[in-house]
């Protein structure tokens, strides 16, 4: 039988499955192995969670400036103005975070996973590690480079890198494969959230509402180093990853290298079929009409994850950490089994408009409603975590089937670089959280915040009633530019 390690292969698929055990197994291992690195990356949703613990660090070092003298006014104006930079430093990692991704397919395409990954890993151990020194240092400035572009960077050349492996392990089972990718990349606050909450506050100290834990002394010590503990764990779970990480043995990855470019196997000819460049696809209408709805769902995304526990304690009025941090916990777990979920939904309706828009208009009508909470019969913890967990279980999960969405629609070749422009979307969706969450009258109306965040969803749910993706003909797109190309030759001749 051929080589397994062979790169060069012009066997197909189903002879590696007969004839090697990289050939059979490989795309398993690449897609659980992988598991590991996706729950780090995942973990920068647990901002929210670590807002608090950020906001009273740097409330507590300013309180200390002033020889512990500030009035609890004072406190709170410096905390909520913490709170505020805190988001700042989130835009910031969704900047990074977008911006890399396009640069993590290329790499991917370029170097492969292996590479690719151990990279992200370097920029996700140490820019989650070394915002300890933001913290001690008194720099929001610091945290705004370690955390918001070290490990933003890290998140964004890894996020590409499995998705695109294991789909061209999976090349007929893309929506399912995507969606376990999503919701284990969504579930990293089932893991982290929990860790961190109990690395800083064990004895579960209720969270003052006006000024966080900027006066208990027991648990500021604490914050920074839960993040290096943190950085450790990531580091041990990426190490996993990096090493099962496989593109399938008929796969090339080319280097420039023009005599491998030519023994590219039947199956990666036919799973690349007709595929479009980024540029090529963004020349399409349908392109932007799937970018500006993503945009729109985003802005929810970007507001759940940047202030989820902030409304819990100032809005809803629970103080209970530990509590919070479980129902993060859930939160993570329901927005994991969206992503599979939704992804699964995508393979058996095979309809981007049906699954885009149920779970934008389920999203709509929660978060609308999320301010009565508090006026409603029964218990506002089990309320806001039962609209919390839904909630969670539609935000983000288009990026379930997005991917598969993009390979059919433009081709699968350039996935990876063509999902970097739609996580593009995140930064300036990002920007309109920073916004609302500056605006005191917002935050002293917040039915009205809810209500612009239900807006943008409802509206993506009519983009998605509208969306036709047999507008796009790649064929006859490539016919054409090729008969461009050589009439533009002919002409260069004469």
């Amino acid at each position: 039988p051929a080589s397994a390690a062979s790169a060069t292969t012009v066997d197909t698929i189903e002879r590696y499955a007969r004839h090697s055990a990289f050939g059979k197994y490989g795309g398993h291992i690449a897609l659980f192995g992988g598991f590991l690195i996706q729950l780090t990356m995942g973990s920068w949703y647990c901002f929210g969670n670590l807002v608090p613990y950020i906001a009273s660090y740097m409330t507590y070092n300013i309180n200390v400036l002033h020889h512990g003298a500030l009035r609890d006014a004072e406190l709170e104006s410096i905390y909520n103005s913490y709170v505020a930079k805190s988001n700042i430093v989130l835009f910031v990692l969704v900047l990074a975070y977008s911006v890399l991704t396009i640069l993590g397919g290329h790499l991917e395409n370029y170097f492969g996973p292996t590479k690719t990954l151990i990279l992200a890993s370097l920029c996700l151990t140490f820019g989650f590690g070394c915002t300890y020194l933001g913290l001690v240092w008194n720099s929001m400035l610091l945290i705004g480079i370690t955390y918001g572009v070290v490990f933003g960077s890290g998140v964004g050349i890894g996020y590409p890198v499995q998705p695109v492996v294991c789909m061209r392990w999976f090349p007929r089972k893309m929506g399912l494969v995507n969606g376990v990718i999503n919701a284990v990349f969504g579930a990293g606050p089932f893991v982290f959230d929990v860790i961190q909450s109990k690395l800083v506050n064990p004895e579960n100290i209720p969270m003052h509402p006006l000024y966080g834990y900027s006066k208990n002394y027991e648990i500021l010590t604490r914050i920074p180093f839960m993040f290096a503990y943190v950085a450790a764990i990531m580091l041990t779970m990426q190490f996993v990853s990096i090493i099962t990480v496989k593109s399938p043995p008929w796969f090339i990855t080319v280097t420039g290298d023009n005599q491998d470019a030519t023994k590219m196997s039947k199956s990666q000819l036919r799973f690349e079929a007709s595929s479009l460049t980024m540029r090529q696809s963004m020349q399409f209408l349908p392109f932007w009409e799937l970018w500006i709805n993503n945009f729109l769902f985003t802005v929810a995304l970007m507001w759940l994850t940047a202030q989820w526990k902030v409304i819990a304690n100032k809005q809803i009025g629970i103080q209970d950490d530990q509590l919070l941090g479980i129902v993060g916990s859930l939160c993570a777990l329901s927005n994991g089994l969206g992503r599979f979920l939704w992804g699964v939904f995508y393979d058996l309706t095979n309809s981007f408009r049906v699954s885009m828009a149920l779970q934008t208009a389920i999203c709509a009508v929660f978060i609308v409603t999320l301010p009565f909470i508090p006026s409603m019969s029964g218990s506002v913890e089990l309320l806001f975590a039962v609209w919390m967990i839904i909630i969670w279980f539609c935000a983000g999960c288009d990026y379930a089937f997005l991917p598969s969405c993009i390979a059919e629609t433009f081709g699968a070749k350039h996935v990876g670089s063509i999902i970097g422009v739609f996580v593009m979307a995140e930064p300036p969706a990002m920007l309109i959280v920073v916004l609302l969450t500056s605006v005191e009258w917002l935050q002293q109306n917040f039915v009205y915040s809810c209500a612009i965040v239900a807006i943008c969803c409802a509206l993506s749910t009519a983009l998605s009633v509208v969306y036709r993706s047999n507008r796009v003909d790649r064929r006859s797109f490539l016919k054409q530019s090729m008969s461009n190309m050589k009439k533009y030759g002919a002409v260069q001749k004469v």
